[in-house]
């Protein structure tokens, strides 16, 4: 993901894929972004806070982009709103509906 990226592009049969933490911390996940081909686009963290919401971790990539967040979860699917920083930018990407 880039700011070259139309922020009016539709993300069909996208995903998140949610690892275990390390340690005692349950509230901690490891989250990989991934397309409709099962590739990962982007890693990052999240903190749970309720069993249902959880917030990403901000992070900058080594590249200068930077990103902050937040979703849901359930049994079947997710929801995610990241937004990413470059050069003064600002993109929201909305992710309404991903398997998990």
């Amino acid at each position: 993901m880039t700011p070259e990226d139309d922020s009016t592009q539709t993300f069909t049969n996208w995903g998140l894929k949610f690892s275990e933490p390390t340690g005692s911390d349950f509230t901690k996940l490891h989250t990989n972004l991934i397309d409709e081909n099962d590739a990962s686009q982007l890693a990052f963290d999240v903190t749970l806070s309720t069993n249902t919401t959880f917030n990403v971790v901000a992070f900058t990539t080594n590249d200068g982009y930077s990103y902050t967040g937040n979703g849901t979860i359930n049994e079947t699917s997710a929801s995610l709103s990241l937004t990413e920083t470059y050069s003064g930018n600002t993109f929201v990407y909305e992710f309404p509906i991903m398997t998990k």
